[in-house]
């Protein structure tokens, strides 16, 4: 989430000298609501430019403004989408650890495609119950299994086809992600508030003045 805190406390002793104060709130969050599309806008042109996505739409859209704001509350919010937290990866260049020292995740496109993996899909990695038998071999449903590469990189195959006598992976997993991109979500989103806000402010705030008189 994308938190910039904007101090109006000058604007609002300025308007009070001509009683024009209430005006203030009105203008307030309709610019920063221009503003906040325009970060977002700013955010999601980047991704494009800078990074290779699978499923590019719905990870653009995962670049979400879950609250507008309005002349009582002011204040908008921008967040990632908790489904698409990974991005937050990407923020800089930086070797990052996965969240609680757990492995990355890596799905195969040859079998999932751009499709969002859901709990829905029988193939959603808690669905196969992955779990050790009697011989210590770790299996799981839909005629899954793990092993272990030559280089110790845990994978996850499904036996297919009639006999069972194919195999395809579905996952693999990695200790640490090296980025090669860097995002810089909140770099951008300062930038483009320090860029807008004024001219954007004092536009509505001409329009609300003029229109109250």
């Amino acid at each position: 989430m994308f938190l910039i805190k904007i101090d109006l406390k000058e604007w609002e002793e300025y308007l009070s000298k001509d009683g024009l104060q209430k005006q203030l709130s009105f203008a307030a969050s309709r610019a920063m609501n221009d503003v906040i599309k325009e970060v977002q806008k700013a955010i999601r042109e980047n991704m494009k430019e800078k990074f290779t996505l699978r499923r590019m739409a719905w990870n653009l859209n995962a670049i979400k403004i879950t609250k507008w704001s309005n002349k009582k509350d002011l204040h908008s919010t921008l967040l990632v989408d908790p489904r698409a937290e990974y991005l937050n990866l990407h923020e800089d260049s930086t070797e990052h650890t996965p969240f609680s020292g757990k492995y990355l995740r890596i799905a195969n496109d040859d079998v999932f495609g751009d499709r969002v993996i859901t709990k829905n899909n029988r193939l959603f990695l808690k669905n196969l119950n992955l779990h050790k038998d009697s011989d210590g071999d770790v299996v799981g449903n839909q005629g899954t299994f793990l092993i272990e590469t030559d280089r110790g990189t845990p994978i996850v195959l499904q036996r297919t086809g009639k006999n069972k006598n194919k195999v395809k992976k579905l996952y693999t997993f990695v200790k640490r992600s090296k980025t090669t991109s860097d995002l810089n979500f909140y770099k951008l989103a300062e930038i483009t508030t320090q860029l807008l806000w004024d001219k954007t402010l004092t536009t509505y705030l001409e329009e609300a003045i003029k229109n109250a008189k």
